[in-house]
Formats: C-alpha cells, structure tokens, sequence
C-alpha cells in the first residue's frame, strides 16, 4: 500500500508496497521506501513549510451533508477490482482494494477503511466464491456504490475541495547508480492550517496518479504507484478517507 511521511515528524496513499529507487548521488539521502505493512498515520506537520505559490484550483464544494442512498456495493467474477469500490455512510467508511499487483506475486486485500473490520484477501482473478464472499461483507456492513466522480489531481496544480487543498508534485530527479530514471514524488494534503504528505519519495522507474472523491464532508484519496522495475513491475494501491471537519485521516496504506 502507499506510505511515506509528514513533516517533521515521520508517510504517505494510498497506500503502497515498497518500491526499489536510490537517491541520485548529488542528492541527500532520499526519504525511505514506502513499506507495504499497515503503519500508523503520520502526524501532520505546520502548513508553514508551504505549498507551491502556484494559485490553487477550486472545485465546487459538497452540497449535501451525506451521501444519497445507492445501489448496494457489489464486484463481479474475473479481474480484482481496482480503488475503492463502497461507501457506507452512517460510519461513515469506504471500502477499498490496496497492495501490490506486481510481477513478483500479487498482495491484494479489501479494507473497511475507519472500521475495526478484518481484511479480505484477494486474488487477481475473482472467482464466484471469492465474489460471494466480498459481496456478503459488502452488504453486511451496508456498503453502497461510490456516489459522485473521482477527479485526477494534475501536477502542480493544487485543487481545493471543502476547504482542503491537495497538491500532487512529480519532478525529474538526478539518475540513481543504476542509471534508472529517478523521480521525486509529492502529495500533500493541507487541512485546516496543518500539512500532511501522504507521500514523499525519490522512486525509480516510478510514476504516481492520485484522486479525489468528495461524498459529503469527506474526501477518499486513492494512490497508484506504476512500477516499471524488474521484479518489481506491476501496481501498488493505497487509499485514505479525510474528514475535512476534522482534518483526521482514516487510512490504508
């Protein structure tokens, strides 16, 4: 899942495995490797240390306190889905697939995001039990369809939801010893005058999509890290659930 660190304290999504990069050698020691065990969130760090001056883009706020009751939350036989894939709202909690999906082996589990709930393992392929199976902790949690659209934050351009600004930063960093391209990768979250860095990173071969879904009073952040690195190919996911009342984060990583 995808971690990292905030501030002067100690991330990340979404969520991820780790992944294989070195710091250019002109470079200080980078941050570490995302770990793909759950880990506590970080401690959130003083909005001083600043985003970009770059002008942030505003998205029209929620206008409903809770989510509009949906469909039940359900998957189908074949591939595992991807991101999150339900939302119970009187939690509230989303419910998301995180972990790895690389050549090496897939590591893949459904989270309650905020529930004391155990994880489902997932497979890549779902067969029928395993359909039945989610299917059944879906329902019984009261898990609907994600209401609303996912928006992609673009890099450098900050987008504000609900009073919260988030800012995702992709920049070409010096070749690592191996000669693989290195990139430092940055999502920051900024809630009520604090930072949060939901990753920061200096990853080979490595790039990173991030997204927000307003439902309420609440944002889910999902992380994909694309790995393109021996066995190290494939996906990782992580997500994260923001109160933005509150600024506290319910999340796997």
């Amino acid at each position: 899942m995808l971690v990292g660190r905030a501030g002067a304290a100690a991330l990340v999504v979404i969520a991820t495995g780790g992944c294989d990069r070195r710091a250019a050698p002109s470079k200080a020691a980078p941050p570490s490797a995302p770990d793909a065990r759950p880990a506590p969130l970080p401690l959130a760090r003083d909005a001083a240390a600043a985003l970009d001056a770059t002008v942030p883009v505003d998205a029209p706020p929620a206008t409903d306190a809770t989510a509009p009751p949906g469909p039940p939350a359900a998957v189908e036989v074949g591939a595992t889905p991807r991101g999150c894939v339900g939302w119970a709202d009187e939690v509230p909690s989303a419910a998301c697939v995180v972990g790895e999906l690389l050549d090496r082996g897939p590591n893949l589990r459904l989270v309650f995001l905020g529930v004391s709930a155990p994880a489902l393992p997932l497979g890549p392929r779902l067969d029928a039990a395993d359909v039945a199976r989610v299917n059944a902790a879906l329902a019984d949690r009261g898990y609907v369809a994600l209401p609303g659209e996912s928006t992609p934050l673009m890099p450098g351009q900050p987008l504000v939801r609900s009073g919260v600004t988030l800012t995702l930063e992709s920049h070409p960093a010096a070749p690592s010893g191996s000669g693989a391209p290195v990139d430092r990768l940055l999502v920051r979250v900024t809630c009520g005058g604090r930072d949060t860095e939901l990753i920061n990173d200096f990853l080979e071969d490595t790039t990173l999509d991030a997204s927000v879904r307003t439902i309420g009073a609440r944002l889910i952040i999902e992380l994909v890290q694309h790995v393109a690195r021996g066995d190290r190919r494939g996906v990782l996911f992580g997500a994260t659930v923001l109160d933005t009342t509150t600024c506290r984060f319910g999340s796997e990583r």
